[in-house]
């Protein structure tokens, strides 16, 4: 649907849209550094506003409703982030420490030149000067490593901070959503401070819950009990999937058989030992691991299933990532679970990785298969970029310890 189209949709249930250049794109100037405030204080300030301003978005639009509402900027009075990051260098930018480069690559070329707005009288900003003004998000990602930088600090915030009702709506299959969106709206969702917050995958209700907090017009009730907090979507798979791309290496897998049904609700951890070696006695020494895990399901006759994917790629439950120099994990965060490890990823939490060292490390959000790179089903979200991957660092043999309770897979299972 053209983006007219939705305009008028809202138009027509009594709603006024704003859409904006971002600053530096399009008729605005200034820099353009995406991922920065909107107008809302503007919007609720202006005649034609009843004073109250709701966000609605998907993907980068709806991953600045969260930096937005957690400056509590005066007028915003609702967000719906739809399928989106609520953290930018953990869900976007770097995966367990790892450069998401290829995505970043893919949007940043699309992102620059867009303008929302019909042509004015003063005319857009010449091409000069708008590429003077831009900050180029593949060389800003690739150069800043870690969390305490100042390039990750400006777009750094506390989720706890968000006090508006909030509908956060993820999506559970595809590779934006395994990659990014899924943990954004999960997480986001459990940090926010708001009394008014509901989770939803794949299906929201948009209208009515905009309805009840801007025109105090609560005919679902959600401010009454009459909708559920969360609102969970089984998954079963295999529809509308092409067929597997070929594998240069094979991963470790590991296979568990059940003999019934089983429901996997909530995180996904696995703990593992791990250690690296040369691949022949004149290599240079290792120096750390990257980890790329998946969780797959397969069927009874030993076929994968896989589910459908935004991206046309078939993709698999889900994956995690870790680079092992970024194993510490603060404990002691108030949004750390035994499930769901908490790491800082700044440079004083870097620990050494040594030729035939053992490292126990603990992966969110994944396992089944492990392996060294990008695997099946990451679609335009890997992991390639020569620097942030060179081969000096992680070349070499990877080597994962089994037994003598050296690793296990924690999964949420729902009785039947």
């Amino acid at each position: 649907m053209k983006f007219l189209e939705v305009h008028c949709f809202w138009t027509r249930q009594g709603y006024i849209v704003v859409r904006t250049d971002e600053r530096g794109s399009g008729q605005s100037p200034g820099e353009l550094d995406t991922m920065s405030r909107g107008t809302i204080e503007w919007c609720g300030e202006q005649e034609w506003s009843s004073g109250k301003v709701g966000l609605l978005g998907i993907s980068s639009f709806a991953g600045t409703q969260w930096r937005v509402a957690a400056r509590q900027p005066k007028g915003l009075a609702v967000i719906i982030p739809w399928e989106d990051m609520s953290d930018y260098y953990r869900d976007r930018v770097r995966h367990g420490g790892i450069l998401s480069d290829r995505f970043i690559d893919f949007w940043w070329k699309k992102r620059p030149s867009r303008q929302w707005g019909d042509g004015t009288l003063e005319g857009d900003l010449d091409e000069q000067t708008l590429f003077s003004n831009r900050r180029d998000q593949t060389k800003d990602t690739a150069a800043h490593r870690f969390m305490d930088e100042d390039y990750y600090n400006t777009r750094d915030f506390d989720l706890s901070n968000i006090q508006v009702p909030l509908l956060s709506s993820s999506t559970l299959s595809g590779s934006g959503g395994i990659l990014v969106h899924l943990l954004g709206n999960v997480i986001g969702w459990m940090c926010a401070s708001c009394s008014y917050k509901f989770l939803r995958f794949i299906v929201g209700r948009h209208l009515s819950f905009l309805d009840a907090f801007l025109k105090d017009n609560d005919y679902d009730g959600w401010k009454f009990g009459q909708q559920p907090r969360v609102h969970p979507c089984l998954r079963k798979g295999d529809w509308g999937v092409d067929d597997l791309e070929h594998e240069l290496k094979t991963p470790i897998t590991f296979l568990h058989k059940t003999s019934s049904t089983l429901e996997i609700t909530g995180h996904i951890l696995a703990r593992l030992t791990v250690s690296c070696s040369r691949e022949n006695p004149d290599s240079s020494p290792l120096s750390d691991i990257d980890l790329f895990i998946t969780l797959r399901r397969l069927s009874a006759d030993g076929n994968e299933v896989f589910h459908t994917d935004t991206m046309d790629d078939p993709v698999p439950i889900l994956k995690g990532w870790l680079r092992v120099s970024l194993r510490k994990v603060n404990t002691k965060h108030p949004f750390h679970r035994h499930y769901l490890p908490y790491r800082d990823y700044t440079r004083a939490d870097v620990q050494l990785v040594k030729d035939n060292g053992k490292y126990q490390v603990d992966v969110e959000t994944l396992v089944l298969e492990l392996v060294g790179r990008d695997t099946q089903g990451v679609g335009k979200f890997s992991h390639e970029h020569p620097d942030d991957r060179d081969p000096a660092v992680f070349g070499g043999l990877n080597h994962l310890e089994v037994g003598q309770g050296s690793g296990y897979l924690l999964l949420p299972l729902i009785p039947s």
